[in-house]
């Protein structure tokens, strides 16, 4: 199973601590309009929670409670949105349908063209492939290709 490991606020990095609370674009706007931007460069440098407390208790209480109450609240918030992603996404999940198509040969005097394209969003690669057919439904060409650096499936 595949797990979605970006930010779910800002849905740009790889969501860790240090991103959530001290990178994420939404979290750094709040320690600016708080006033706390020179403890978010201090805090965003530091190699784990433990750390990261150990400074946030070295600051002055009015600081501390600020910071602290930011956190918990930002906290909060992150997880209220996730919450409502997943509530979203399991409302429009249905079931999936089974069709059961047959390829069926071209008529007399005609070639038939068949194509299919791939995405993969983690890896921003994806291939393409296509087959030529004539009215016997023997193979007149066939080629397909991997494509790199993509931004989304729609270029495949």
């Amino acid at each position: 199973m595949e797990m979605d490991t970006k930010c779910v606020l800002c849905n740009r990095l790889d969501e860790d601590g240090t991103h959530l609370f001290f990178k994420c674009k939404g979290a750094v706007k709040v320690w600016r309009a708080l006033g706390m931007e020179q403890h978010r460069r201090i805090l965003e440098r530091k190699s784990s929670a433990s750390d990261a407390m150990k400074y946030i208790l070295g600051t002055q209480e009015r600081e501390q409670m600020i910071i602290v109450t930011f956190l918990w609240l930002w906290w909060l918030e992150r997880n209220r949105y996730a919450a409502e992603y997943l509530a979203i996404c399991k409302q429009n999940s249905k079931p999936a349908q089974v069709v059961k198509q047959m390829w069926k040969r071209p008529d007399r005097g005609w070639l038939k063209i068949n194509s299919e394209g791939a995405f993969s969003e983690r890896t921003s690669e994806g291939g393409w492939g296509v087959i030529i057919r004539d009215e016997e439904g023997d193979v007149v060409e066939a080629a397909a290709g991997k494509l790199t650096r993509l931004w989304n499936d729609y270029i495949v």
